[in-house]
């Protein structure tokens, strides 16, 4: 069991670092809990330290950045896509697909 929790939050992670571009990109500039919300409806809900984790590491990692802003008379950090993120969310995308189309091919395409 505790392989395959392993193996979840690793899977995730990926899934959660994409999803996070997509919705930036999609989004335009946008706070955390804007983003939490947009997954949310989207039907993923990472916990509230993953979604910070994940945006810390994408910043850090170039493909986004962030700024202050207010909203509702409340301060917030509030986070864009950079070209970096945009490449690397085209290049995410496109991978996933390919592991997608794979696993079709497999015989996983209805689990």
């Amino acid at each position: 069991m505790r392989r395959l929790e392993r193996l979840r939050k690793e899977l995730r992670k990926g899934v959660y670092a994409m999803a996070i571009l997509a919705v930036v990109k999609t989004e335009g500039p946008i706070h955390g809990y804007g983003i939490r919300k947009r997954l949310a409806e989207a039907g993923l809900e990472p916990a509230e330290s993953t979604l910070y984790e994940a945006l810390k590491a994408l910043e850090k990692g170039r493909a986004l950045r962030s700024f202050w802003g207010e909203a509702g008379g409340r301060v917030r950090k509030y986070y864009e896509i950079t070209r970096e993120g945009e490449e690397l969310l085209r290049a995410l995308a496109q991978e996933f697909v390919r592991v997608r189309k794979a696993l079709e091919v497999l015989g996983l395409d209805n689990p």
